[in-house]
């Protein structure tokens, strides 16, 4: 069993590492900032050009850095830093929170800063092999022969039939070793919470391989930190007294400190939309408006601010029509969660406002 049974990897999927490798190295930069003057100053052609360039930025996995998302990378970095002389017993980190909270984004905002150091630090690392960063996601109603073939496909071998657990355990753990694994992320987690024999076997192998290889890892899923994979045996909580927690939850709206922190993160996404006739800063004027139509959460405002800009830069007939208002924010309609949770809630509901 060698890496020279690859098959082609979609360089487009984060589950094998010429593709994450290609997402952690290439982040899409975002369009210039033109003011309306300067987009009049552009031909036809070039305006045409601009308003595709934006809208296409728009629809990628724009990030914006919040507290949360800062927090989570800290606490990663220092676990990683804790296990560095440590032969076992390492600790790792747990993220965690309901659906469309941002987990995803989170983890992959911290693989990248991982991986970004890394490449810093060991300029031969491409020359080398080295793959710093590990990402797999769990197959519901997994098995350890399941789970392991996640990582034999990580790293470009699709297993056969005839691939035994310990012979796939023997081309993984060589794989990790070798190409200097540093951080592995194992996403979806909560697709162990079966309960059932082939789960808990699955929870016991991910511990012997984190015992087994010199890397930090992060467990990503929904609710996992209230769920049934690390709670109840003594097994379960050994496993969760090596793991920092880290929640991802709907931002506050409470208090005046809140508000800040909302209307930074508010302020924060307008600098990615690129309109022409809304400032970043004018943006914060509907901070309550997206906080009751979101509830503080990323996921939803990250789609109904993105959504919105799309819907202005392609329909606005001037320039100076290019910008977001109540009327079109409320056009936008969100996940089914969100919504449900909001009632539905749109500016001429203010007697709900939150």
């Amino acid at each position: 069993m060698n890496t020279d049974q690859q098959h082609t990897a979609d360089e487009n999927d984060l589950n094998n590492h010429l593709g994450l490798t290609a997402f952690l190295r290439n982040k899409t930069p975002a369009p210039r900032a033109l003011t309306i003057d300067g987009y009049t100053r552009l031909s036809k052609a070039d305006c045409a050009k601009y308003k595709e360039e934006r809208i296409d930025y728009l629809s990628t996995d724009i990030t914006v850095i919040t507290p949360q998302l800062e927090r989570i990378a800290m606490s990663t970095l220092s676990t990683m830093r804790t296990n560095r002389g440590k032969k076992w017993g390492r600790q790792g980190v747990l993220v965690s929170g309901e659906s469309n909270m941002g987990k995803t984004t989170a983890i992959l905002n911290t693989a990248r800063i991982v991986f970004q150091d890394y490449t810093r630090n060991h300029s031969e690392w491409e020359a080398n092999g080295d793959i710093p960063v590990a990402f797999v996601n769990v197959p519901e109603g997994t098995t350890v022969k399941a789970m392991l073939g996640r990582f034999c496909e990580f790293f470009g071998y699709t297993p056969r039939k005839s691939d035994t657990v310990e012979m796939m355990k023997r081309f993984v753990v060589p794989q990790l070793n070798g190409r200097r694994t540093v951080l592995v992320i194992v996403d979806e987690i909560h697709n162990l919470e079966g309960g059932n024999r082939d789960s808990a076997k699955t929870v016991d192998f991910l511990k012997d391989l984190s015992n087994s290889i010199h890397a930090t890892f992060i467990y990503a899923g929904i609710d996992i930190h209230q769920g049934a994979i690390f709670s109840g045996t003594s097994r379960d909580r050994q496993v969760r007294g090596r793991f920092r927690q880290q929640l991802i939850d709907n931002y506050g709206y409470t208090t005046s400190e809140h508000k800040v922190v909302w209307r930074g993160i508010v302020q924060a996404f307008g600098s990615e939309l690129r309109l022409l006739a809304q400032s970043p800063q004018e943006l914060t004027g509907f901070s309550d408006y997206l906080y009751n139509r979101t509830r503080g959460g990323i996921g939803p405002l990250n789609q109904l601010l993105r959504e919105s800009a799309q819907y202005a830069i392609a329909t606005a007939k001037r320039p100076e029509n290019e910008e977001l208002t109540l009327a079109l924010m409320d056009k936008i309609d969100l996940d089914m969660s969100t919504e449900e949770a909001t009632g539905g809630w749109r500016s001429t509901d203010s007697a709900h406002a939150a």
